[in-house]
């Protein structure tokens, strides 16, 4: 008899501590607020994320505020919380961890309060998210940067390749709208970034530094050149974008990066004449070697796509026909004399520099995007999609039919351009405003933890120290080898 009735009580006691999974449900209603900034739930660890704007703060104290229709009663550290009731924190550290405890229909569900320095993102559906058509979502955003709070209505969708499409972690396209039936979009400048409704989500899944793309990004835009830029102040040549922390229905999703698009608006392209081009294959038309079918009245074409005007318009890919006709098959003379009127030049030399000195072996062809300011303006080149650089590959030199010929020919002089021009990016600290980037982001995954959650998220061994002075290392090896490329063969 005693034994059964000790069978029962213990049956009893664990039964009050149900498995959150059961109980939380994937909706934002569920959510905790501490101060406005909503705490993100991750129900596989039984943890809680809350933002902070610095890795310690001396006498926190924040409204905690909670749906009474799904909590009795909240308790950190076993103090009871009221909803709307001010709670004393004292002084709190990323590293810290505060027991909170749910009372929830007589039941006790004990979760663990942490804390990260980056903004979250809170990601709600009610279907499975796919590539194609974007599905209805809520979006709540942490902007810490800001200091400011939003719960917006959006599209999303998987957006990347097959190999990044087949990854375990994907990355989305984001439309921010208006309401639920999304036929208005709503722009919001997120994250200091630019003013917009259309937003990425990288996964950065095959970048084990969650950081490649927009430090490339970077480093591209602090020498890249185009001629439309004495007319378009604020155009952007690269791609913006902040490391968030994701959570998709109350789950984590690790470390992201939370991006702006590169599009006619980022470059400022004419909106009348302004054209577009997105490199997304290995052909001969994107290597410049050869055209192997003509273009129709389509938005692909032999490995691109028209990203604007998205008109159904053959005459569209006249400008981009038109040069690679040119490099692949003109006369030495006459591309000689032509090549300029069709391609940009200054901004073909920093692209020519720009993919050896990140090794970006994917962005010789595919990976890029070819733009065209306006009518009678020169094509230029734009990379995308630098995950896979930066020590992915071994040092070689990269290049293609455009940049062989033009230095074959050495077209007006091309050969002691490039060499000057190297010389210039150079002499600029090269080397330590490289590092300076990358450090600047790899310490915010450090000291938020999140390169710790990431790792546990997705069995990863990471090392961000590790990371740090193996691209130090690799960076000084890259450039003393281009280097020597270039006084030898220039």
């Amino acid at each position: 008899m005693k034994i059964s009735i000790s069978l029962t009580l213990i049956l009893l006691i664990a039964g009050c501590i149900n498995n959150p999974e059961e109980i939380i449900e994937n909706s934002a209603s569920w959510l905790i607020k501490i101060n406005n900034n909503y705490c993100a739930f991750d129900r596989g660890n039984n943890t809680m994320l809350f933002p902070i704007d610095s890795v310690s703060i001396n006498g926190f104290s924040g409204i905690v505020e909670y749906s009474e229709k799904h909590y009795d009663n909240i308790y950190l550290n076993d103090i009871m919380v009221g909803n709307g009731e001010n709670f004393n924190f004292d002084n709190i550290n990323v590293d810290d961890t505060i027991r909170v405890m749910f009372k929830i229909d007589t039941r006790n569900v004990v979760y663990s309060l942490i804390f990260t320095t980056l903004p979250t993102v809170l990601i709600f559906t009610e279907e499975d998210i796919v590539d194609e058509p974007k599905i209805y979502s809520e979006f709540i955003i942490n902007d810490i940067l800001d200091g400011k709070i939003y719960d917006i209505h959006a599209g999303i969708e998987i957006r990347g390749g097959p190999s990044s499409q087949n990854s375990p972690k994907k990355s989305y396209d984001l439309e921010l709208w208006e309401n639920r039936n999304g036929l208005d979009t709503r722009k919001e400048e997120l994250f200091g970034l630019r003013n917009d409704a259309d937003w990425h989500l990288d996964a950065m899944y095959f970048d084990e530094t969650k950081s490649k793309n927009i430090l490339g990004m970077k480093i591209w835009e602090a020498f890249s050149r185009s001629k439309h830029l004495m007319d378009e102040e604020e155009a952007l040549l690269a791609q913006r974008g902040e490391l968030v922390e994701v959570f998709l229905n109350n789950n984590y999703l690790g470390i992201y990066s939370f991006n702006e698009q590169i599009d006619r608006k980022q470059l400022r392209l004419k909106k009348s004449d302004g054209l577009l081009y997105k490199s997304e294959d290995w052909t001969e038309e994107t290597t410049f070697q050869g055209i192997s079918i003509d273009p129709e009245n389509s938005l692909n074409w032999s490995g691109y796509e028209l990203k604007y005007p998205e008109d159904l318009n053959a005459l569209n890919w006249e400008p981009l026909y038109e040069f690679i006709h040119l490099v692949a098959y003109a006369a030495d003379d006459i591309f000689k004399d032509s090549i300029n009127t069709l391609i940009d030049i200054e901004n073909v030399i920093d692209y020519f520099i720009f993919i050896n000195l990140i090794q970006a072996n994917d962005n010789t062809g595919k990976n890029m995007y070819i733009c065209r300011y306006d009518e009678n303006y020169p094509l230029f080149f734009i990379p995308w999609d630098l995950d896979r650089t930066l020590g992915w590959y071994d040092n070689n030199i990269l290049t293609n039919r455009l940049f062989t010929r033009l230095y074959e020919l050495d077209v007006n002089n091309y050969r002691s351009i490039v060499k000057g021009r190297w010389n210039e990016i150079n002499q600029n600290n090269l080397h330590q405003n490289i590092m300076d980037y990358f450090e600047e982001n790899i310490n915010k995954i450090i000291l938020s933890n999140a390169g710790n959650r990431d790792n546990v998220k997705w069995n990863l061994l990471t090392n961000y120290f590790d990371m740090i002075e193996g691209l130090d290392i690799w960076v000084d090896e890259s450039i003393l080898f281009f280097n020597n490329y270039i006084s030898t063969n220039y």
